[in-house]
């Protein structure tokens, strides 16, 4: 009965998650043109930096962030899909404000630095690769 109850919880604290994630892609499918969201999304290196920067200010958790990457899929490429996965749930605003709680600016920002051009590079390595 634990185990239910529990497993009840968990989905209806995931869901609210999953619609935030829906009703935000939604709009951005919506009200951005298409044509600018395509050049941005197969752009080398600028697509790769939006969807960081999208991840880090939807600040969603890692299951919706996959919800809303696929429905980015076929705009954006691969690699830029990749930045955005690992990026969101390691530097967003939510951790942003609960690390500058803790710790002194100049480490999180430091710290933010270093996860965005590892990100960053990991994932333009990721593309260069699976091209080839």
């Amino acid at each position: 009965m634990t185990i239910l109850s529990h497993g009840t919880t968990e989905l209806l604290e995931m869901s609210k998650y999953l619609m935030l994630g829906a009703f935000l892609t939604a709009l951005i499918q919506t009200f951005v043109a298409q044509d600018s969201l395509s050049s941005i999304g197969q752009g080398a290196f600028i697509s790769h930096v939006f969807m960081m920067g999208f991840a880090y200010m939807l600040s969603l958790c890692s299951t919706t962030d996959a919800f809303v990457a696929v429905s980015f899929a076929k705009t954006f490429s691969p690699g830029s899909l990749l930045a955005f996965l690992v990026f969101g749930p390691m530097i967003d605003v939510k951790s942003t404000l609960m690390l500058l709680s803790i710790f002194k600016a100049r480490f999180v920002l430091t710290l933010s630095i270093l996860v965005a051009v590892t990100v960053l590079t990991g994932s333009l390595l990721f593309m260069h690769f699976s091209l080839t």
